[in-house]
């Protein structure tokens, strides 16, 4: 895929769907660049085949397709909340497609590592105790709006009409990382406000290491629906400095 001045493959995170980078993807789209935002097998107006086999085997295998369907060629990758373990494992399979990877206020695994993993262990046994009683045993419900950060009316109303549960499988299954994370420029944007430490963690964990760039917003963490002016910029700005 070569039209446009930059190609960009969004990754929504959990509970979520292609439909929340609508108002960053039109800002994309209107400087001239090419945007896709798939939704992930399972979810929002995918949820039909959603079952308890979907993973994160299963979203990074849809996105390989994605790939070789689309003929990536140097796009920037740019995963939110869950969907920072899939773009690390995406990126570690098919380095070769991307040239920017970055990570929306996201998950950043090591090898071998779970969503869960990254939990506390009270963390953990909370999650479990939800899906539990509210889940049929393999689907965890949607956190509320507040939690993601999402306080204007319209907003909230928008988004809680269109979350989704999501597989239990999506946050036990391991990025394996085979060939780890690629060596190309990789920038953390962190949601600064209403921000749960895990993510804080990872901004921090990156601070001096080669090869990264830390950014931050004054934003709650579904930052690409409350500031997508902000997150557009940004990515417009890693955009122009990755044609220079």
């Amino acid at each position: 895929m070569t039209s446009g001045r930059a190609t960009f493959l969004l990754i929504h995170g959990a509970w979520h769907g292609g439909w929340c980078w609508d108002r960053v993807a039109d800002r994309l789209r209107a400087a001239g660049n090419v945007v896709l935002a798939p939704t992930l097998k399972g979810l929002s107006d995918r949820a039909d085949e959603l079952d308890p086999s979907v993973g994160l085997e299963t979203h990074v295998s849809q996105l390989v397709d994605l790939c070789s369907e689309y003929k990536l060629e140097k796009a920037i990758l740019c995963g939110h909340s869950y969907g920072g373990m899939v773009i690390s494992e995406l990126a570690s399979r098919q380095s070769h497609r991307f040239q920017h990877l970055v990570y929306l206020d996201a998950l950043l695994p090591v090898p071998g590592q779970s969503a869960m993993d990254m939990m506390t262990e009270a963390g953990q046994q909370a999650v479990r105790d939800q899906i539990k009683s509210e889940g049929d045993g393999w689907l965890m419900p949607p956190r509320s709006t507040e939690a993601l950060g999402i306080v204007d009316p319209e907003d909230a109303a928008w988004v809680a009409g269109k979350l989704t549960p999501m597989p239990l499988k999506c946050f036990e299954e391991p990025a394996r990382l085979a060939k780890g994370l690629p060596e190309m420029p990789k920038t953390y944007l962190l949601a600064e406000q209403n921000c749960p430490s895990v993510f804080e963690k990872f901004y921090n964990a990156i601070g001096g290491q080669s090869g990264w760039t830390r950014a931050s917003l004054p934003a709650g963490h579904d930052a690409m629906i409350t500031h997508p002016e902000d997150v557009a910029e940004f990515l417009l700005e890693i955009a122009h400095s990755t044609a220079g």
